[in-house]
């Protein structure tokens, strides 16, 4: 599906929660979706970025796979407690991982998966960070 002009439109910077709040179904237990790249099996195009405006950190991904799985913690409730009993929040984290697209195995218009005898598996992922 195109995103343009959704709250599933990344394709110009923005805050990651700032359209959590919209009537959107996609999105109503956060963010949880793969998005389908168009830099799909060239490491030399950028697949997404991240940058904390507070520290200036910046986080980039660049990958040879056709999709990138964006997970922002939905499904954490204010009951979740974490490692050295840090209190988690609903939608209060972020899950970026390179992959092929969920139900790839019977959608034969995506890239498939499968891996068949004698072939080799060679894909690479790179999270740069600046």
């Amino acid at each position: 599906m195109d995103v343009k002009g959704t709250p599933m439109d990344f394709t110009k910077p923005k805050a990651i929660g700032s359209d959590l709040q919209e009537d959107y179904e996609q999105i109503k237990e956060g963010y949880n979706h793969t998005w389908v790249l168009n830099s799909y099996g060239s490491l030399s195009e950028k697949a997404a970025e991240l940058v904390d405006e507070n520290s200036e950190r910046v986080m980039e991904i660049y990958t040879t796979k056709p999709g990138l799985q964006f997970n922002s913690g939905g499904f954490l409730k204010e009951t979740s407690i974490g490692k050295g009993k840090c209190l988690y929040n609903e939608n209060g984290g972020i899950c970026l991982a390179t992959q092929f697209f969920p139900d790839s195995t019977n959608n034969k218009n995506f890239p498939c998966p499968i891996l068949r005898v004698g072939e080799e598996y060679k894909h690479t992922t790179i999270y740069k960070f600046i």
